[in-house]
């Protein structure tokens, strides 16, 4: 398990999707990717779509999120199962009162039963003793330089100019 840290819009989610990408395309076939943000999953867990309590969070995840009887609910449950899956657990510290289900989730149904899982945080957003054992990596601030590059792929050359003046404010 990967505990991945980083500042607020720091990339830790479009590094997430871009694990999704790479999964697909160099393990495409054997590993298959299953984002859950964590988000999405407060909110079912709040209204009582999963029960934070269930023996299988997971599985009532993916049958909410996807469908009881859909083929990728199932092709996603049979991954889970034989341990394909890679589970990319995406913002940790937005989980407001839910947190410690979802960190207890985490603890115990992922990282104990051994799944291939990437979970994201804010550094002060995760309770530490939960993540014992997880490889941590910190995602480091974009240079000016990577900055503009970024900005320069999404925006007009003319846009740039104005996204880095604000930035610098």
């Amino acid at each position: 398990p990967v505990l991945l840290l980083g500042a607020p819009a720091s990339g830790k989610s479009t590094l997430m999707k871009r694990f999704v990408v790479h999964i697909l395309t160099d393990y495409g076939g054997h590993y298959v990717p299953l984002i859950i943000t964590v988000i999405r999953l407060a909110q079912l867990m709040k209204n009582r779509k999963v029960d934070p309590r269930s023996p299988n969070v997971l599985d009532d995840y993916i049958r909410v999120a996807l469908g009881d009887d859909t083929s990728k609910s199932l092709h996603l449950r049979q991954a889970v199962a034989e341990r394909r899956a890679v589970i990319l657990l995406d913002g940790i510290d937005e989980a407001g009162s839910m947190r410690g289900a979802i960190e207890s989730f985490a603890r115990h149904q992922l990282i104990e039963q051994e799944h291939k899982v990437v979970i994201t945080s804010r550094p002060s957003g995760y309770t530490k003793e939960m993540f014992v054992g997880c490889s941590t990596a910190t995602l480091s601030p974009l240079s000016a330089a990577q900055q503009r590059e970024m900005a320069a792929t999404r925006l007009g050359e003319g846009e740039v100019a104005l996204f880095m003046a604000a930035l610098e404010e």
